[in-house]
């Protein structure tokens, strides 16, 4: 497995999205890091043999940093994408969408992603 050095990161990857691209990251051999907080995600649908890292992207870039070190991809699929709980919850859904994107861009410019 030739990509099996080759790190990547997929933000919101115990999501639907996310854990079924997790899923095919690690069948190409990757070594696969997914970082979720599990509002929406499930522990159970991360792929055996990626590694979760239960993380709120709206906690910072430094949070991130250590999980973003090496790697060579990062796929953010991260969010709170429902309509009625963001005119609900509009600033925890911005908190996340917005502030927990520059988190997640900040941490991959700083690792030199």
């Amino acid at each position: 497995m030739e990509n099996k050095n080759k790190k990547v990161v997929v933000t919101g990857g115990a999501g639907f999205i996310g854990s079924h691209l997790a899923q095919a990251l690690v069948e190409k051999g990757y070594d696969v890091h997914v970082v979720d907080n599990l509002v929406a995600g499930k522990r159970e649908h991360v792929p055996a043999g990626a590694t979760l890292h239960e993380v709120d992207i709206r906690g910072g870039a430094e949070i991130l940093a250590p999980i973003f070190k090496g790697a060579k991809y990062v796929f953010h699929l991260a969010a709170l994408p429902r309509v009625q709980p963001s005119i609900q919850n509009p600033r925890e859904t911005h908190e996340t969408n917005v502030t927990g994107t520059l988190n997640v861009l900040i941490a991959a410019r700083d690792a030199e992603v």
